[in-house]
């Protein structure tokens, strides 16, 4: 949301300041830039109208985890095996992590469970 206000510059000083707050947070993003920009000059004239602020990320790149799942087979059918996948810390991007099932104990072959792979 656009915010303004209005600068006065006391004479026989050199300039003024504009404060602007930036909101921390704890998800990882790119940086990020704002501007502000000066309009309605009085008795003076624009030489640069434009500031540019830059917000810098300063969150880690989260890292991924799978949680572990216990399954009651069952006498027949199929149960589904459900594992959460968890983010350390949000992220504005997309995240992908390739998947893929491996016997163990349990086995295919054996028709313990269903291979499963992907993105």
């Amino acid at each position: 949301m656009a915010a303004s206000g209005t600068l006065s510059i006391p004479p026989k000083t050199s300039g003024g300041m504009i404060t602007v707050l930036v909101n921390g947070d704890t998800k990882r993003e790119g940086d990020e830039t704002f501007t502000v920009d000066l309009s309605n000059p009085a008795n003076v004239t624009l030489a640069d109208a434009q500031g540019i602020g830059t917000v810098t990320n300063d969150d880690a790149t989260p890292s991924i985890s799978i949680g572990d799942v216990n399954v009651v087979e069952g006498n027949a059918g199929a149960t589904a095996a459900v594992f959460t996948v968890t983010l350390s810390n949000p992220t504005d991007q997309s995240v992908t992590v390739d998947y893929a099932t491996a016997d163990e104990m349990a086995t295919t072959g054996n028709g313990d469970y269903r291979r499963r792979a992907g993105r």
